[in-house]
Protein backbone atom coordinates (compact mmCIF):
# COMPACT_ATOMS: atom_id res chain seq x y z
CA UNK A 1 0.00 0.00 0.00
CA UNK A 2 2.78 2.38 1.10
CA UNK A 3 4.74 1.56 -2.55
CA UNK A 4 1.61 2.15 -4.35
CA UNK A 5 0.68 5.58 -2.06
CA UNK A 6 4.41 6.54 -3.27
CA UNK A 7 3.95 6.46 -6.96
CA UNK A 8 1.05 8.58 -6.72
CA UNK A 9 3.52 11.45 -5.90
CA UNK A 10 4.67 11.16 -9.90
CA UNK A 11 1.54 13.18 -10.62
CA UNK A 12 1.40 16.69 -9.87
CA UNK A 13 -1.46 18.60 -8.14
CA UNK A 14 -4.10 20.08 -9.12
CA UNK A 15 -8.17 21.03 -8.21
CA UNK A 16 -8.99 20.32 -12.02
CA UNK A 17 -7.15 16.26 -11.92
CA UNK A 18 -6.95 14.32 -14.56
CA UNK A 19 -6.16 11.10 -12.64
CA UNK A 20 -8.15 9.74 -9.60
CA UNK A 21 -7.48 6.64 -7.70
CA UNK A 22 -9.67 3.77 -6.03
CA UNK A 23 -8.21 1.12 -3.40
CA UNK A 24 -9.14 -2.40 -3.45
CA UNK A 25 -8.95 -3.44 -0.20
CA UNK A 26 -9.73 -7.26 -1.18
CA UNK A 27 -6.74 -7.39 -4.09
CA UNK A 28 -4.88 -4.98 -1.82
CA UNK A 29 -3.91 -2.37 -4.51
CA UNK A 30 -4.27 1.08 -5.18
CA UNK A 31 -5.34 1.53 -8.79
CA UNK A 32 -4.16 4.61 -10.37
CA UNK A 33 -6.93 5.85 -13.54
CA UNK A 34 -7.13 8.70 -15.71
CA UNK A 35 -11.00 10.61 -14.81
CA UNK A 36 -11.17 11.94 -18.34
CA UNK A 37 -9.60 11.65 -22.01
CA UNK A 38 -5.82 12.41 -21.92
CA UNK A 39 -4.22 13.84 -25.16
CA UNK A 40 -0.49 13.46 -26.37
CA UNK A 41 0.96 16.59 -24.42
CA UNK A 42 -1.28 16.69 -21.63
CA UNK A 43 0.40 16.68 -18.27
CA UNK A 44 -0.93 14.15 -15.56
CA UNK A 45 -2.12 15.56 -12.36
CA UNK A 46 -4.41 14.67 -9.33
CA UNK A 47 -5.73 15.47 -6.12
CA UNK A 48 -4.75 14.91 -3.20
CA UNK A 49 -6.31 16.98 -0.71
CA UNK A 50 -9.29 16.69 1.42
CA UNK A 51 -9.70 13.22 0.59
CA UNK A 52 -11.76 13.69 -2.34
CA UNK A 53 -13.09 11.33 -4.64
CA UNK A 54 -13.35 11.77 -8.80
CA UNK A 55 -15.46 10.19 -11.48
CA UNK A 56 -13.78 6.65 -12.79
CA UNK A 57 -12.30 6.70 -16.26
CA UNK A 58 -15.60 4.27 -17.30
CA UNK A 59 -17.45 7.00 -15.96
CA UNK A 60 -18.97 9.34 -18.68
CA UNK A 61 -18.36 13.01 -17.86
CA UNK A 62 -21.28 14.06 -20.14
CA UNK A 63 -23.49 13.77 -16.93
CA UNK A 64 -21.19 16.83 -16.21
CA UNK A 65 -21.07 18.80 -18.12
CA UNK A 66 -23.68 18.81 -20.75
CA UNK A 67 -27.04 18.21 -18.66
CA UNK A 68 -29.50 17.97 -20.49
CA UNK A 69 -32.28 18.60 -17.98
CA UNK A 70 -34.99 20.94 -19.49
CA UNK A 71 -33.95 24.59 -18.86
CA UNK A 72 -37.22 26.79 -18.27
CA UNK A 73 -36.77 30.82 -19.08
CA UNK A 74 -37.08 31.81 -16.02
CA UNK A 75 -33.64 31.86 -14.85
CA UNK A 76 -32.33 33.09 -18.54
CA UNK A 77 -31.00 36.30 -18.90
CA UNK A 78 -31.97 38.06 -22.34
CA UNK A 79 -28.62 37.81 -24.03
CA UNK A 80 -28.21 34.56 -22.58
CA UNK A 81 -24.82 32.84 -24.74
CA UNK A 82 -24.79 29.15 -23.42
CA UNK A 83 -26.44 27.48 -26.40
CA UNK A 84 -23.95 29.34 -29.07
CA UNK A 85 -21.02 26.71 -27.76
CA UNK A 86 -20.47 23.21 -27.74
CA UNK A 87 -20.16 21.38 -24.48
CA UNK A 88 -16.31 21.80 -24.38
CA UNK A 89 -15.50 25.00 -25.53
CA UNK A 90 -14.94 27.51 -22.98
CA UNK A 91 -17.46 29.48 -21.80
CA UNK A 92 -16.49 34.07 -21.93
CA UNK A 93 -15.52 34.86 -18.17
CA UNK A 94 -17.05 38.29 -18.65
CA UNK A 95 -20.38 36.29 -20.00
CA UNK A 96 -20.75 34.14 -16.46
CA UNK A 97 -23.84 34.37 -14.90
CA UNK A 98 -22.57 34.13 -11.53
CA UNK A 99 -19.63 35.79 -9.47
CA UNK A 100 -17.08 34.14 -7.09
CA UNK A 101 -17.21 35.31 -3.59
CA UNK A 102 -13.20 35.24 -2.05
CA UNK A 103 -13.33 34.77 1.37
CA UNK A 104 -9.07 34.44 1.05
CA UNK A 105 -6.90 37.04 -0.40
CA UNK A 106 -5.35 35.08 -3.92
CA UNK A 107 -2.28 37.09 -2.72
CA UNK A 108 -1.82 37.38 0.92
CA UNK A 109 -4.19 37.42 4.06
CA UNK A 110 -6.27 40.63 5.38
CA UNK A 111 -4.32 43.08 7.21
CA UNK A 112 -6.05 45.35 9.64
CA UNK A 113 -4.60 48.67 9.10
CA UNK A 114 -1.28 47.23 8.13
CA UNK A 115 -1.21 45.42 11.83
CA UNK A 116 0.62 41.76 11.37
CA UNK A 117 -1.48 39.06 13.17
CA UNK A 118 1.08 37.79 15.84
CA UNK A 119 1.12 35.00 18.46
CA UNK A 120 3.11 34.64 21.25
CA UNK A 121 6.51 32.18 20.87
CA UNK A 122 9.50 31.01 23.30
CA UNK A 123 12.16 32.34 22.22
CA UNK A 124 16.15 32.39 23.53
CA UNK A 125 19.61 34.31 22.57
CA UNK A 126 22.56 32.23 21.28
CA UNK A 127 25.38 32.99 23.71
CA UNK A 128 28.29 32.29 20.96
CA UNK A 129 27.36 32.11 17.04
CA UNK A 130 29.23 29.14 16.69
CA UNK A 131 26.62 27.12 18.73
CA UNK A 132 24.01 28.03 15.91
CA UNK A 133 24.52 24.57 14.11
CA UNK A 134 24.39 22.69 17.25
CA UNK A 135 21.35 24.11 18.48
CA UNK A 136 19.43 24.00 15.34
CA UNK A 137 20.28 20.23 15.22
CA UNK A 138 18.83 20.27 18.51
CA UNK A 139 15.62 21.53 17.27
CA UNK A 140 15.48 19.47 13.98
CA UNK A 141 15.68 16.37 16.02
CA UNK A 142 13.36 17.28 18.66
CA UNK A 143 10.73 18.87 16.12
CA UNK A 144 10.47 21.37 18.61
CA UNK A 145 7.46 23.77 17.60
CA UNK A 146 6.62 21.90 14.74
CA UNK A 147 4.01 22.49 12.27
CA UNK A 148 3.38 25.90 14.38
CA UNK A 149 6.31 27.65 13.22
CA UNK A 150 7.48 25.92 10.31
CA UNK A 151 6.35 29.74 8.45
CA UNK A 152 8.97 31.50 10.32
CA UNK A 153 13.11 30.93 10.09
CA UNK A 154 15.13 29.52 12.86
CA UNK A 155 17.11 32.08 13.76
CA UNK A 156 16.70 36.36 13.98
CA UNK A 157 20.00 38.04 13.52
CA UNK A 158 20.00 41.93 15.64
CA UNK A 159 22.10 44.67 15.21
CA UNK A 160 24.11 45.82 18.17
CA UNK A 161 25.04 49.58 18.78
CA UNK A 162 28.11 48.48 19.71
CA UNK A 163 28.99 46.63 16.25
CA UNK A 164 28.29 43.28 15.62
CA UNK A 165 25.08 41.15 15.87
CA UNK A 166 22.83 39.68 18.47
CA UNK A 167 21.49 35.99 17.36
CA UNK A 168 18.02 34.95 18.72
CA UNK A 169 16.59 31.33 18.13
CA UNK A 170 13.01 30.67 18.00
CA UNK A 171 11.97 27.64 20.33
CA UNK A 172 7.77 26.68 20.31
CA UNK A 173 4.59 28.07 21.49
CA UNK A 174 5.04 26.44 24.47
CA UNK A 175 7.32 26.94 27.42
CA UNK A 176 10.06 24.03 26.37
CA UNK A 177 10.56 21.60 28.87
CA UNK A 178 14.41 20.58 27.78
CA UNK A 179 17.00 22.30 26.22
CA UNK A 180 20.62 22.20 26.12
CA UNK A 181 22.85 23.03 28.74
CA UNK A 182 24.16 26.84 28.89
CA UNK A 183 21.77 29.08 27.50
CA UNK A 184 20.31 31.86 29.12
CA UNK A 185 16.74 31.62 30.26
CA UNK A 186 14.21 31.48 27.39
CA UNK A 187 11.65 34.50 26.95
CA UNK A 188 8.47 35.49 24.95
CA UNK A 189 9.13 37.37 21.81
CA UNK A 190 5.31 37.91 19.27
CA UNK A 191 6.07 35.91 16.01
CA UNK A 192 3.67 36.37 12.78
CA UNK A 193 0.64 33.85 12.73
CA UNK A 194 1.63 32.71 9.01
CA UNK A 195 3.65 32.96 6.21
CA UNK A 196 4.44 36.01 4.29
CA UNK A 197 2.08 35.53 0.63
CA UNK A 198 3.37 39.08 -1.01
CA UNK A 199 6.41 41.00 -1.05
CA UNK A 200 4.51 43.73 1.24
CA UNK A 201 4.22 41.17 3.64
CA UNK A 202 7.52 40.07 3.62
CA UNK A 203 8.96 43.50 4.95
CA UNK A 204 5.82 44.24 7.66
CA UNK A 205 6.60 40.52 8.99
CA UNK A 206 10.25 39.88 8.83
CA UNK A 207 10.52 43.42 11.08
CA UNK A 208 8.43 41.17 13.68
CA UNK A 209 10.07 37.61 13.03
CA UNK A 210 12.24 36.74 10.07
CA UNK A 211 9.28 35.04 7.70
CA UNK A 212 9.09 32.84 4.93
CA UNK A 213 7.44 34.05 1.92
CA UNK A 214 5.21 31.59 0.52
CA UNK A 215 2.59 33.25 -2.08
CA UNK A 216 -0.38 31.58 -2.40
CA UNK A 217 -0.54 29.56 -5.79
CA UNK A 218 -3.92 30.34 -7.66
CA UNK A 219 -5.13 28.32 -10.69
CA UNK A 220 -7.66 29.84 -13.20
CA UNK A 221 -10.70 28.28 -13.22
CA UNK A 222 -12.42 28.00 -16.59
CA UNK A 223 -15.48 27.28 -17.60
CA UNK A 224 -17.27 24.93 -20.25
CA UNK A 225 -20.67 25.88 -22.33
CA UNK A 226 -21.54 22.66 -20.89
CA UNK A 227 -20.83 23.27 -17.67
CA UNK A 228 -22.21 26.54 -17.51
CA UNK A 229 -25.83 24.94 -18.65
CA UNK A 230 -25.38 22.44 -15.91
CA UNK A 231 -25.40 24.69 -13.50
CA UNK A 232 -27.65 27.02 -14.99
CA UNK A 233 -29.80 24.05 -14.54
CA UNK A 234 -29.53 23.41 -11.08
CA UNK A 235 -30.45 27.05 -10.06
CA UNK A 236 -33.08 26.25 -12.08
CA UNK A 237 -33.97 23.30 -10.17
CA UNK A 238 -34.02 25.08 -6.87
CA UNK A 239 -35.96 27.76 -7.89
CA UNK A 240 -38.92 25.41 -9.22
CA UNK A 241 -38.54 23.63 -6.27
CA UNK A 242 -38.96 26.86 -3.26
CA UNK A 243 -42.02 28.06 -5.75
CA UNK A 244 -43.40 24.97 -5.26
CA UNK A 245 -42.58 25.16 -1.61
CA UNK A 246 -44.02 28.36 -1.10
CA UNK A 247 -47.58 27.30 -2.68
CA UNK A 248 -47.74 24.62 0.14
CA UNK A 249 -47.46 27.36 2.69
CA UNK A 250 -43.27 26.83 3.24
CA UNK A 251 -40.67 29.06 3.36
CA UNK A 252 -39.91 29.48 -0.33
CA UNK A 253 -36.14 27.99 0.07
CA UNK A 254 -35.12 24.78 -1.57
CA UNK A 255 -31.44 23.05 -2.25
CA UNK A 256 -30.28 20.82 -4.47
CA UNK A 257 -27.65 18.39 -5.49
CA UNK A 258 -27.54 17.23 -8.72
CA UNK A 259 -26.14 13.69 -9.59
CA UNK A 260 -22.27 13.45 -9.75
CA UNK A 261 -22.23 10.23 -8.51
CA UNK A 262 -23.96 6.83 -9.77
CA UNK A 263 -24.43 5.25 -6.34
CA UNK A 264 -26.47 8.71 -5.12
CA UNK A 265 -28.91 10.12 -7.65
CA UNK A 266 -29.92 14.10 -7.66
CA UNK A 267 -32.31 14.88 -4.38
CA UNK A 268 -33.77 18.04 -3.68
CA UNK A 269 -35.18 19.40 -0.58
CA UNK A 270 -37.27 22.12 0.23
CA UNK A 271 -37.56 24.35 3.86
CA UNK A 272 -40.06 22.99 5.96
CA UNK A 273 -40.04 24.57 9.42
CA UNK A 274 -43.89 25.77 8.93
CA UNK A 275 -45.14 22.33 8.04
CA UNK A 276 -43.18 20.45 10.84
CA UNK A 277 -43.20 23.14 13.59
CA UNK A 278 -39.37 22.27 13.84
CA UNK A 279 -36.74 25.55 13.77
CA UNK A 280 -34.17 23.35 12.83
CA UNK A 281 -36.13 22.04 9.57
CA UNK A 282 -33.46 23.95 6.90
CA UNK A 283 -33.75 22.88 3.32
CA UNK A 284 -29.99 22.27 3.45
CA UNK A 285 -30.19 20.38 6.69
CA UNK A 286 -33.35 18.30 5.32
CA UNK A 287 -31.37 17.87 2.28
CA UNK A 288 -28.02 16.45 4.16
CA UNK A 289 -30.47 14.05 5.86
CA UNK A 290 -31.78 12.35 2.66
CA UNK A 291 -28.32 12.40 1.15
CA UNK A 292 -27.07 10.84 4.61
CA UNK A 293 -30.34 7.97 4.25
CA UNK A 294 -28.99 7.16 0.07
CA UNK A 295 -25.59 6.51 0.98
CA UNK A 296 -26.15 4.62 4.16
CA UNK A 297 -28.88 2.59 1.88
CA UNK A 298 -26.77 1.83 -1.34
CA UNK A 299 -27.84 -0.83 -3.89
CA UNK A 300 -26.21 -4.12 -3.93
CA UNK A 301 -22.59 -4.51 -5.82
CA UNK A 302 -19.56 -6.23 -6.91
CA UNK A 303 -17.33 -3.95 -6.81
CA UNK A 304 -15.97 -3.81 -3.08
CA UNK A 305 -13.43 -0.98 -3.68
CA UNK A 306 -13.27 1.67 -1.23
CA UNK A 307 -13.43 5.03 -2.71
CA UNK A 308 -12.05 7.68 -0.30
CA UNK A 309 -14.13 10.91 0.68
CA UNK A 310 -16.88 8.23 0.60
CA UNK A 311 -17.63 8.62 4.55
CA UNK A 312 -18.15 12.69 4.36
CA UNK A 313 -21.71 13.70 2.12
CA UNK A 314 -20.58 15.51 -0.66
CA UNK A 315 -17.52 14.81 -1.34
CA UNK A 316 -16.56 16.59 -4.37
CA UNK A 317 -20.13 17.72 -4.98
CA UNK A 318 -21.99 20.88 -5.70
CA UNK A 319 -24.65 22.15 -3.90
CA UNK A 320 -27.38 24.61 -5.26
CA UNK A 321 -29.81 26.51 -2.70
CA UNK A 322 -32.08 29.56 -3.56
CA UNK A 323 -30.75 31.18 0.05
CA UNK A 324 -27.75 31.78 1.01
CA UNK A 325 -27.22 28.77 3.72
CA UNK A 326 -27.08 30.05 7.34
CA UNK A 327 -24.50 29.68 9.75
CA UNK A 328 -25.70 26.72 11.16
CA UNK A 329 -25.92 25.23 7.71
CA UNK A 330 -22.67 26.54 6.66
CA UNK A 331 -21.10 24.69 8.83
CA UNK A 332 -22.57 21.62 8.26
CA UNK A 333 -22.10 21.75 4.48
CA UNK A 334 -18.27 22.14 5.36
CA UNK A 335 -18.08 19.04 7.69
CA UNK A 336 -19.94 17.32 4.49
CA UNK A 337 -16.98 18.40 2.49
CA UNK A 338 -19.18 20.31 -0.39
CA UNK A 339 -17.04 21.38 -3.02
CA UNK A 340 -18.65 24.17 -4.67
CA UNK A 341 -22.03 26.23 -3.51
CA UNK A 342 -24.13 27.91 -5.41
CA UNK A 343 -27.01 30.58 -4.41
CA UNK A 344 -28.99 33.48 -5.58
CA UNK A 345 -30.29 35.43 -2.80
CA UNK A 346 -27.17 36.55 -0.30
CA UNK A 347 -28.63 36.89 3.32
CA UNK A 348 -26.33 39.81 4.77
CA UNK A 349 -28.00 39.51 8.20
CA UNK A 350 -27.62 35.44 8.68
CA UNK A 351 -26.33 33.97 6.25
CA UNK A 352 -22.99 31.74 6.85
CA UNK A 353 -20.99 32.41 3.32
CA UNK A 354 -19.79 35.63 3.44
CA UNK A 355 -23.03 37.16 5.17
CA UNK A 356 -23.18 37.82 8.55
CA UNK A 357 -19.46 35.37 8.73
CA UNK A 358 -17.94 33.21 6.10
CA UNK A 359 -17.81 29.62 7.74
CA UNK A 360 -15.00 28.12 5.10
CA UNK A 361 -13.02 30.91 5.62
CA UNK A 362 -12.73 31.11 9.56
CA UNK A 363 -9.17 30.68 10.57
CA UNK A 364 -8.84 26.71 11.92
CA UNK A 365 -11.50 24.89 9.69
CA UNK A 366 -10.23 21.67 8.05
CA UNK A 367 -11.89 22.24 5.37
CA UNK A 368 -12.55 25.13 2.47
CA UNK A 369 -15.37 24.93 -0.55
CA UNK A 370 -16.31 27.54 -3.08
CA UNK A 371 -19.11 30.20 -3.00
CA UNK A 372 -20.82 31.66 -6.42
CA UNK A 373 -23.06 34.22 -6.04
CA UNK A 374 -25.69 33.80 -9.00
CA UNK A 375 -26.24 37.35 -10.72
CA UNK A 376 -28.04 36.17 -13.72
CA UNK A 377 -31.99 37.67 -13.69
CA UNK A 378 -34.07 35.22 -12.26
CA UNK A 379 -38.41 35.61 -13.00
CA UNK A 380 -40.62 36.40 -9.91
CA UNK A 381 -37.58 36.91 -8.16
CA UNK A 382 -39.42 39.25 -5.57
CA UNK A 383 -42.15 36.39 -4.93
CA UNK A 384 -39.05 33.88 -3.23
CA UNK A 385 -37.49 36.92 -1.12
CA UNK A 386 -37.91 35.92 2.59
CA UNK A 387 -37.14 38.08 5.58
CA UNK A 388 -33.58 39.68 5.78
CA UNK A 389 -33.21 38.58 9.35
CA UNK A 390 -34.29 34.68 8.69
CA UNK A 391 -31.63 32.19 8.91
CA UNK A 392 -31.82 30.44 6.03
Amino acid sequence: MALALGLGSIFNHSSHPNVTYSIDAEAECIRFTTSRNILEGDELCIFYSHNLWFEDNDVSNESFQNHETPISNDVASPDSTEDDGISTDLFPDDLLPFESFKYLRDDGEELSNGVVATVDAWVVDIPEPRETTTLLEFIRQTGLGMPDLQHLKRVRKTSLEEGGFKSTLLLSLEHPTVLPPNLPEPYISPVPTSPARNLEEVVLKSTIWPTVYQPRRVEKITWTYGRIRWIRAGIQRVVDEARRAKEMGEIPIASYVPDEWETVSGLAARDTRNSTNHPLRHSVMNLLRQVSNAQHSPPESSDNMTRNGQRYLLTSRTLFTTHEPCIMCSMALLHSRVKDVFYIYPMNQTGGCGGLSCVPGLDGVNHRFSIWKWTSPVDLKDALEVDPQLDA
